[in-house]
């Protein structure tokens, strides 16, 4: 994501109207669009770097009068000839294209998601071939229900110093697995202290009920009857449900360039956690505080008590995740479910 917004700085045009008329030579098969298209003196070296990294996982990068996109060299078939015919883009397109904007992103998350699991289930199966791996292919799928991710749109300015996007992350509004998994936004409560030197920083609000559902969904396991419970270790599963059940869906994590990395998961009540849970608990150096539960690797320490920010301020995000490039500028990325019965998830980026 870095890299691809990186290379919308210096944008020529303006956008405007709906659906632009370069869709119409594109195949309905194109995986994301960029418009207008970067200046040339400013993005052809990184173009050819994106192009050359991209040819290898079958990705062609062309260029066009006015845009950038990427394409599928061995195209899954969509039902329309070109990208002006999808009615995702049509979509997308009617909502965040704005004349006075600089820059917008389109992203069919149903073309990459489904090229995605289909380039990587041969590989996982053949590691384990038979019906137990697709069967456990089957339960992922399920689990994560990709078929509920639309697409992505966003628009906005940038230039070589700054950058702003704002726009949809569209799902089916299943409320199940990843499209549903967000809760919306709550007063700020970081259960972690801030980490100058952490590469990557992630604070979320996520649905119990809908995580309990994809764990259900993935161990094909659901009250623990029938013939298929007696085929499979009923164990982990417990446990999971154990602990998901003693979670808030608070969660905040830390990870640093040399490997640190630091979890946090808000807690219903403070209180021991199964005994059985402790050989988990020492590899990762776990401890309870304050409602929360502290994992780290390797193991650091943290300051007690934690501080944790007041709740007179406004909503956090459902999800706020910051990257901190080497010697870079940050990336700050903030996607938000306003309210439960929502279909879809706004989203920021600001660079």
């Amino acid at each position: 994501m870095p890299g691809l917004l990186l290379a919308l700085a210096a944008c020529r045009s303006e956008v405007g109207g709906a659906v632009p008329p370069f869709a119409r030579g594109l195949p309905g098969h194109t995986l994301a669009v960029v418009w207008p298209r970067p200046d040339e003196a400013g993005s052809g070296e990184w173009l050819a770097d994106l192009r050359r990294g991209l040819a290898e996982r079958r990705i062609e990068v062309v260029e066009g009068p006015g845009h950038v996109a990427l394409l599928a060299l061995d195209p899954e078939p969509t039902g329309y000839a070109t990208l002006a015919e999808s009615p995702h883009f049509q979509e997308a397109c009617a909502r965040v294209v704005r004349p006075g904007r600089s820059i917008c992103v389109y992203v069919d998350l149903q073309a990459d998601l489904t090229r995605f699991v289909a380039r990587r289930a041969p590989a996982a199966s053949a590691s384990r071939p038979g019906p137990a791996s697709e069967l456990a292919l089957d339960r992922l799928r399920a689990a994560l229900h990709l078929e509920g991710l639309r697409y992505l749109a966003a628009s906005g300015h940038a230039s070589a110093e700054r950058g702003e996007l704002e726009g949809v992350l569209a799902t089916s509004g299943s409320r199940s697995g990843l499209p549903g998994l967000l809760t919306p936004g709550r007063a700020p409560a970081s259960l972690l202290p801030e980490d100058a030197q952490a590469s990557l920083a992630l604070e979320a609000s996520f649905d119990r009920r809908v995580a309990e559902g994809m764990l259900v969904a993935a161990s094909g396991q659901d009250t623990g009857n029938g013939w298929l419970a007696n085929l499979l270790p009923t164990g982990p599963v417990l446990l999971a449900k154990g602990l998901l059940n003693r979670l808030d869906g608070r969660v905040s994590a830390q990870w640093r360039g040399d490997g640190r990395t630091r979890l946090a998961l808000g807690l219903v009540v403070e209180t021991p956690l199964d005994q059985s849970l402790e050989p988990l608990l020492r590899r990762f150096h776990a401890s309870i505080h304050s409602r929360r539960l502290l994992l780290s690797v390797p193991h650091a320490e943290l300051p007690a008590p934690l501080p944790e920010r007041g709740a007179g301020g406004p909503l956090a995000p459902s999800l706020r995740l910051r990257f901190q490039a080497p010697q870079g500028r940050a990336w700050n990325l903030d996607i938000d479910r306003a309210r439960a019965e929502d279909d879809e998830l706004t989203l920021r980026v600001v660079w």
